[in-house]
């Protein structure tokens, strides 16, 4: 990660085996100056009860916390003093486990910083394009007077401000194969800097449908126009969704959805990344995922998708390795059951720190919410092959600083006493694991409210709802927030009646007041695809009440 951020100090080890791992990101709180407090996210041991946090500062070791669940909050770090965390797994006060041990250093930045904002449309900020010989080189897919894909370019001399559209290759070369109608998706573009060629790898479909499955590949030199190589199914395979990754010692791979959706395939490019060269390995047997985006870290490779779901929200999940041949590790949950509110998408980089660009196709959504648009969530990783992402309502980026998350406030409702109008399973809903689909509370009916008792009285200043997905069946809820000072009378924290966000919706709220007790109530849920009310699906894995 970048500079003072974390440093980890656990060796990878064999990744196919279980590992209990311990992944730390560091984050600021709104309104402080430091990013000095650490979210740790660890992977759940079987049989285990409950996990002991420990944090070792200049040498003295103490205890932090005792919970349930699967992450914790540790706040208000001293700045520039290294801080080690290991987790303690436990079932019934037998210890079965211990997590490598990870370090962070918290930091006061001191960059310039563009703000991001999750809760509307936003842009990073950072500088784009490729670098060649100080000139930056950004390709992009336009589309010619009737809709149809072209590559167009533009250059900078500074990443930041880029001059006009040049076409490199029109539609009529592209679409030729299929009599003058295409799309591409999931376009990239790279630099060989041994072929001093730039090169644009896509998913490549007739107009209509999605009935090819075919990959394309062009490429051209800065300045001229462009050569298409042509649009096929690699080595006979169907391919959709897929992305290209371009490794530090010149080699390159094509990773592809194949079999309709149900594999993915790795391949090896051939050295000058415009063909396929081989099939090196078939991963995620039977999964049905998409939305592929590699990243090497510390020489371990991530691969990260999301759940087939057309263009709702849906699961995420990664596998690693350190080898792109494999083997590769089983598929693990991330972020949340919902990845936020949005699809995997592809990974952004700065000063050696990530952030998951979740894909919100909102504007597909039945009812819509245009526009389309992307989340940003930070991604961290373990040194074990082990990584997390996470929501924040702001993060800042920079490309000399890197890129951190804000939390409006500190999580007050982990652990906390939960109480319901009725249900199974309620100590579920507080525990701080959202991102495994099996855990979860579940209401007797619907209607109906769930209420955190806070145990001291704080002023709310956001609300996380993450609730159950059905494949098929996704549903959102529509529900208001009321909180108390005494558990009898109830203000009016925030209005969500309307809300259609598919199973994760994130609340802010203004009132400043501070009150004990917070509840959600219920009204509806309902499944997207046909506006009927889904009942049957209800369920909440988690209730996260922020505040100060």
């Amino acid at each position: 990660m970048a500079a003072r951020s974390c440093v980890f100090v656990s060796l990878f080890s064999a990744l196919s085996a279980a590992e209990f791992a311990l992944t730390p990101q560091l984050f600021q709180v709104d309104g402080g100056s430091a990013v000095n407090n650490a979210k740790l996210t660890w992977s759940a041991v079987d049989s285990a009860t409950n996990y002991i946090v420990s944090r070792t500062n200049s040498s003295a070791s103490s205890t932090v916390a005792n919970v349930t669940g699967d992450s914790y909050d540790d706040y208000d770090l001293a700045v520039d003093t290294p801080v080690s965390y290991q987790i303690i797994a436990y079932s019934q006060g037998t210890q079965l486990d211990s997590s490598n041990t990870v370090q962070v250093i918290p930091y006061t930045p001191t960059a310039t910083y563009s703000t991001y904002k999750n809760t509307e449309v936003s842009s990073l900020n950072l500088r784009s394009g490729i670098e060649v010989n100080s000139t930056y080189y950004l390709f992009q897919q336009g589309t010619d007077s009737s809709g149809y894909p072209s590559i167009v370019a533009q250059t900078s001399t500074d990443g930041y401000n880029f001059g006009t559209n040049s076409t490199v290759l029109g539609s009529e070369t592209i679409c030729a194969s299929t009599n003058g109608t295409c799309k591409l998706e999931r376009t990239v573009f790279f630099y060989n800097p041994s072929t001093d060629y730039f090169v644009m790898w896509a998913h490549y479909e007739n107009a209509e449908d999605y009935s090819l499955g075919e990959v394309a590949c062009a490429h051209g030199a800065a300045g001229q126009n462009w050569t298409f190589d042509g649009a096929y199914q690699p080595l006979g395979h169907d391919s959709r969704d897929m992305t290209v990754f371009t490794d530090d010692d010149g080699s390159a791979y094509l990773v592809s959805a194949t079999n309709t959706n149900t594999d993915m395939n790795i391949y090896q490019l051939t050295s000058n990344w415009t063909a396929v060269d081989s099939l090196l390995t078939t991963v995620l047997k039977s999964q049905y995922r998409e939305a592929p985006a590699v990243v090497k870290d510390n020489g371990t490779y991530f691969l990260f998708t999301s759940r087939a779901a057309g263009w709702y929200p849906s699961a995420p999940e990664y596998i690693s390795s350190s080898a792109m041949e494999g083997p590769w590790s089983e598929s693990r949950y991330i972020g949340n059951t919902a990845t936020f509110c949005t699809q995997s998408g592809s990974v952004d980089e700065a000063n050696s720190s990530y952030v998951m660009m979740g894909d919100r196709w909102s504007a597909n959504w039945s009812p819509a919410q245009p526009p389309n648009r992307e989340l940003a969530l930070p991604l961290s990783f373990s040194g074990t092959g082990y990584a997390s992402y996470h929501y924040y309502s702001v993060v800042k980026a920079s490309d000399e600083g890197g890129i951190y998350g804000v939390q409006s406030g500190k999580i007050l409702s982990q652990g906390k006493e939960a109480t319901s109008s009725g249900g199974s399973n309620i100590t579920l809903a507080t525990d701080g694991t959202q991102d495994d689909p099996n855990l979860y509370f579940m209401p007797d009916t619907v209607p109906f409210w769930l209420q955190i008792d806070l145990e001291d009285s704080y002023a709310i200043t956001q609300v996380d709802l993450t609730t159950r997905m059905v494949q098929g069946s996704e549903t959102y809820y529509q529900f208001n927030i009321t909180a108390s000072i005494d558990g009898s009378s109830y203000t009016l924290l925030a209005d969500a009646s309307n809300n259609t966000d598919v199973g994760f919706k994130s609340v802010l709220t203004s009132n400043t007041e501070e009150y004990r007790y917070v509840r959600i109530n219920v009204d509806k849920v309902m499944n997207t695809h046909n506006s009927n009310e889904a009942d049957w699906a209800a369920g909440v894995h988690e209730l996260i009440v922020y505040g100060k």
